[in-house]
């Protein structure tokens, strides 16, 4: 088996479409393809699709007990131990997440959580991740020669261009004796999160965020995105600070990343945490009255007025055309 450089890990497969593409970069600075690490389990989702996205080998982890974070962490630290790459990539999934730290703690590992890119300059390797709350971009140097272990935002990259090279495909068996200081840890319970929405879904979005005076105004936002057959979303301040819609909701680098059809920013000045999170969307509207708004410059569309006039302006129109 083949010592690379990078690896992915995901405990479900789709997912690593998501870093795919950052993936073959950071790889492309070792003169290397990057190494996928799947659950033998869900091999049966590593298809066609999958196989073409550049990777050098596909490794299928055998061995693991269940399906809890400890349980894959276990596994993938005894594989690390063995192949010693300098990086191991994880989409920030919760329980990517959740698997990355116990993984680095089991290593003794630098774990890097979301971060947005990982970059060789004059010699040494540095990391980029928001810190703040998401309003700032913070960059650090990596000091030690340990492996990292950075988690990606799902959803913030498209996946890699498709290419004809054909993976390899490899079994790894774990030789599995679970440490004392995870071997206690069960399941009691699990069921599924009810969720209200799912913008990673959404052909069009009706965004709100601190231009709106108060939360009695999110009715004749949802009228106008009902209108529009769209989903509502908010910034980081309107689910956060103010509590006024649930945190599902949240756009940005802190929150869900989408890539709709149209998205509709109502009363968003256009912090960068926020426009990563919409970045990708075909066509952008923005509506704010202050002409300075950062949020004008990612749009397709400006308009430079009061939220209070043109969104009911739009609602009365569309009714018009019903």
């Amino acid at each position: 088996m083949r010592s690379l450089s990078v690896y992915v890990f995901t405990e479900s497969p789709r997912m690593a479409l998501h870093v795919s593409s950052p993936a073959v970069e950071l790889a492309s600075i070792f003169n290397e393809r990057p190494g996928l690490i799947v659950p033998f389990e869900k091999k049966t989702e590593i298809d066609d699709l999958l196989k073409k996205k550049g990777w050098s080998e596909i490794v299928l982890l055998k061995g693991i007990k269940s399906d809890l974070s400890y349980d894959y962490a276990y596994a993938l630290s005894q594989l690390m131990k063995e192949i010693t790459p300098k990086i191991l990539m994880i989409p920030a999934t919760k329980e990517g997440k959740e698997i990355a730290s116990i993984t680095a703690a089991l290593l003794n590992a630098i774990y890097a959580s979301e971060v947005v890119k990982i970059f060789i300059e004059n010699g040494s390797l540095k990391f980029i991740r928001p810190v703040l709350g998401g309003g700032i971009l913070a960059t650090y140097k990596v000091a030690s020669k340990n492996l990292i272990i950075a988690t990606y935002k799902p959803y913030l990259y498209p996946p890699a261009a498709d290419t004809s090279y054909e993976p390899q495909i490899i079994e790894y068996e774990v030789k599995y004796e679970k440490p004392k200081e995870i071997s206690n840890i069960v399941r009691i319970d699990k069921k599924p999160l009810e969720k209200t929405v799912d913008l990673k879904s959404a052909d069009r979005i009706v965004a709100v965020g601190r231009g709106l005076a108060k939360k009695e105004d999110l009715n004749m936002i949802f009228e106008l995105a009902k209108l529009l057959k769209a989903e509502v979303g908010c910034s980081r301040v309107i689910s956060e600070d103010y509590g006024w819609l649930p945190v599902e909701r949240q756009v940005g680098l802190s929150g869900v990343i989408v890539s709709p059809k149209l998205y509709i920013a109502v009363g968003i000045s256009g912090q960068i945490q926020h426009v990563i999170g919409f970045k990708n969307s075909r066509i952008v509207v923005s509506i704010n009255k202050d002409k300075d708004a950062p949020i004008h410059k990612y749009a397709d569309y400006v308009i430079i007025d009061d939220l209070y006039k043109i969104v009911p302006a739009l609602i009365n129109k569309l009714k018009q055309n019903q």
